[in-house]
């Protein structure tokens, strides 16, 4: 739990400085924060400290991914697993998650064994020590891949030396933010990991180049999708746009006066038949807040997505749209990933353009783009767009926008929801 405090403290600083000097605090955060965890010596050291522990390993039978704790993790860092499947095509390889995304992760082929465990999202509880502790000792494995930076060394006892921590990969993530090297995309860069290391070390069985991101979902989704579009009658329309209001984080979440302007404008295109409207989780009734605002000639075009609508019934959902927008949250991840029935008796469409809205946290980090080589391209066969607001403080320690404490969000100052409109109405011709 001391780690928890240090997290607190550091992330607590970088706030109130940026609190009192938004823009010089900003400017120094990016400038040392870099310089200091992700210089060439860092990384090197990082990276020889891996190398070491896996030149010990006599053999890779029996390899375990610990994800980090939210939705979005869980989906993105499949992409480690697929790495390691082009080393280890026949190794067990088990993935260790956040309970929350079960139902969107059973049924990748490319994992042996899910270990739906964790609890704690964003800092993990007591009984996740616990399971990782249960699992490691129940699977002894020759490896273990570790992409939670709260679960430290320590945690691991007699295997922390099989333990490759999130050490690396979060040094290049970091450095690659300033220098824009390559692709910095959180998934990109876990798949780049496994590469990094283990090519060192011997030849991948099939190399692959990085490829889609998935889920993968149940018949009980697909029918409690198509259920919903039935009763609400959205089966012959021509175009659905879905808008997603609400987000884990205020720093990350478009303010409700920007989402009323976006929508109202949204309702106002010819182009566009439906607009389905995202219930809130987090900031309760904000889509009832939003239809308030909305006039009631305009209205008709809109449908509540409720909150009881299980997660992945709101993944199929989300297939059935032409365009998905959000802001920085597990939903984006879901909506830019590749769909597949677990059953194989579905087909998904994965043909919806994703548009993503950023306030507090790095884009290239979490951001999808098919139109800036900086950026990761969504899985859809559609395209994918980023949008980042205006904000004076923004700094590379809003890449953990959960441990933020600004009193003042200042992450939208301004962003210009006319241009988003121009490219929905383009993307829908």
């Amino acid at each position: 739990m001391s780690q928890t405090k240090n997290y607190d403290f550091y992330f607590k600083a970088s706030s109130v400085l940026t609190k009192w000097l938004p823009r010089t605090g900003a400017g120094l955060l990016n400038e040392t924060v870099p310089a200091v965890m992700s210089n060439r010596f860092i990384i090197r050291r990082h990276f020889n400290q891996d190398m070491t522990r896996l030149k010990k390993i006599a053999h890779f039978h029996k390899i375990l991914v610990i994800a980090d704790l939210n939705i979005g993790d869980a989906v993105n860092l499949q992409a480690s697993v697929s790495a390691l499947r082009d080393f280890f095509p026949d190794t067990q390889i088990d993935y260790l998650i956040n309970r929350s995304a079960e139902c969107l992760i059973a049924g990748n082929p490319e994992i042996s064994t899910l270990l739906p465990v964790l609890s704690g999202e964003p800092f993990p509880v007591d009984d996740d020590f616990k399971a990782i502790e249960n699992a490691l000792y129940a699977g002894q494995y020759d490896v273990i891949f570790n992409f939670c930076p709260l679960f430290k060394q320590t945690l691991f006892g007699r295997f922390k030396e099989r333990v490759i921590s999130v050490s690396l990969m979060a040094s290049l993530i970091i450095r690659n933010e300033k220098s824009k090297e390559e692709k910095n995309h959180v998934a990109y860069q876990a798949h780049r990991l496994v590469y990094r290391l283990f090519s060192a070390l011997l030849q991948p069985e099939k190399k692959h180049r990085f490829g889609d991101v998935r889920i993968t979902l149940s018949n009980s989704a697909i029918e409690q999708a198509e259920t919903f579009i039935l009763e609400n009658g959205l089966n012959h329309r021509r175009s659905v746009v879905f808008l997603n209001p609400d987000t884990s984080s205020g720093f990350t979440r478009i303010p409700l006066e920007r989402q009323i302007s976006l929508i109202r404008k949204l309702a106002d295109l010819n182009r566009v038949d439906t607009i389905l409207l995202g219930a809130g989780h987090v900031e309760k009734n904000i889509e009832q807040k939003i239809l308030n605002a909305v006039p009631e000639s305009l209205r008709r075009k809109i449908t509540v997505v409720p909150s009881s609508l299980s997660i992945d019934a709101y993944a199929a959902l989300i297939d059935y749209c032409d365009i998905y927008i959000t802001g920085d949250t597990g939903p984006l991840h879901i909506a830019a990933a590749r769909k597949f029935a677990k059953s194989g008796e579905h087909t998904f469409r994965n043909r919806t353009a994703v548009f993503s809205i950023f306030g507090s946290t790095p884009a290239r980090v979490y951001g999808y783009d098919s139109d800036d080589l900086n950026y990761l391209a969504s899985s859809q066969d559609a395209p994918s767009r980023v949008y980042i607001a205006d904000s004076p403080c923004r700094n590379i320690t809003c890449i953990n926008k959960m441990a933020k404490t600004c009193k003042k969000v200042r992450c939208f100052e301004s962003l210009d929801t006319g241009t988003i409109i121009q490219d929905i109405r383009l993307c829908l011709q």
